[in-house]
């Protein structure tokens, strides 16, 4: 049985976010473009990936702010980057956060 489609656009997400992280200065939605047509995501996988990929670049600041408060005695660098995604994409795909600044989880390190 095939994963559904909400889960495979949030690996597509994760995929782009982790892309994007490897690859300083770049937009992270031209990242994710680039990386979903070399992959040949499917035009429904990638939909809900760039609603995702979206909610990343206007709340990742704004999520990050939050990660680093909820934290006690641990660093928001000691969080390795795909947790970090993980996270946040778990946060965006409910809807939590609030609107912030683009390019917010890499301004965190």
């Amino acid at each position: 049985m095939r994963a559904k489609v909400e889960t495979r656009a949030r690996a597509r997400a994760l995929q782009a976010l982790y892309a994007w992280d490897m690859r300083p200065g770049q937009q992270l939605e031209r990242v994710a473009a680039q990386i979903w047509d070399d992959l040949h995501v499917p035009p429904d996988e990638r939909k809900r990936a760039a609603v995702l990929v979206r909610r990343v670049i206007d709340e990742g600041v704004e999520f990050d702010r939050a990660l680093r408060e909820g934290t006690v005695n641990w660093r928001l660098a000691r969080i390795g980057a795909i947790e970090r995604y993980g996270l946040l994409l778990g946060s965006a795909a409910t809807g939590a956060g609030a609107t912030a600044q683009p390019g917010g989880p890499r301004g965190a390190r």
